[in-house]
């Protein structure tokens, strides 16, 4: 049986989120000479390394018993967070990070 996670938890996850999302076009900037697919690839690998670990630990019964449909659609979900990532550090190149993000955020909330 599974606890919900605890109020601290959830605000520290927040948190995070929140600073990782508010410093990511600061930190893409300082890279300099990599090129935006470059970038966007190590963000998501690092990203990976950071979390299957715990999530192969956690979940590992629920994904071995994912049926393949349900694998192939979150493989299709990783290329389009791929491109999205892929045409958002562009974007930084031809736009000052204030407005790239601010563009992001916009395209997310406006649904």
């Amino acid at each position: 049986m599974q606890r919900d996670p605890s109020p601290a938890f959830i605000g520290g996850s927040l948190a995070v989120a929140v600073a990782s999302m508010s410093t990511a076009a600061l930190l893409i900037r300082l890279v300099g000479e990599a090129g935006p697919l470059a970038i966007a690839f190590y963000r998501l690998a690092f990203a990976t390394l950071l979390l299957a670990p715990w999530a192969l630990a956690r979940h590992h019964a629920e994904l071995r018993a994912m049926p393949r449909r349900d694998a192939l659609l979150l493989a299709g979900i990783g290329v389009v967070l791929a491109l999205h990532f892929a045409t958002w550090v562009t974007s930084l190149r031809a736009s000052a990070s204030p407005s790239s993000a601010r563009s992001c955020w916009c395209a997310a909330t406006m649904r």
